[in-house]
């Protein structure tokens, strides 16, 4: 995916009518990308991310960017060492604190079983509208 020192690239960007859901199919047709290419079927790897900018100027004081990181927990926390975890988070303006929630779990094939699911688009914008409802509390 891309590194979270970069820009992430992000074809809906300059479009005003954008949705927040095209958006997430874009972030998801990335994600099917990294999954295959970045994530190994077995073992430690370099955390994943996707991250696009908030698209909502109204809610940028709260969000900055959302994304989406893929990652394995340490051995001492879950010796699987197939098992990976996805995790929908936001982070606020001017820093990289973020809030977070697992929006998943599970071998690379369950990822991609997970995300190719038509659901889960609705699973991941309830993650991110509760993560925004938490960084506007503590805005």
């Amino acid at each position: 995916m891309y590194d979270m020192n970069e820009q992430t690239p992000n074809e809906l960007t300059n479009e005003q009518d954008a949705t927040f859901d095209q958006y997430l199919e874009e972030q998801i047709k990335r994600l099917k990308v990294s999954i295959d290419s970045e994530v190994p079927e077995s073992g430690p790897f370099k955390d994943v991310f996707d991250l696009f900018t908030n698209p909502d100027e109204g809610s940028r004081d709260a969000v900055s960017s959302y994304g989406i990181r893929i990652y394995k927990m340490r051995d001492d926390i879950v010796a699987d060492p197939a098992m990976r975890f996805m995790e929908a988070i936001v982070y606020f303006p001017g820093s990289y604190y973020k809030a977070s929630v697992v929006v998943g779990s599970g071998t690379n094939q369950e990822l991609r079983n997970l995300i190719n699911e038509p659901a889960f688009i609705d699973t991941l914008n309830n993650a991110y509208a509760q993560l925004l409802e938490i960084a506007e509390e503590n805005t």
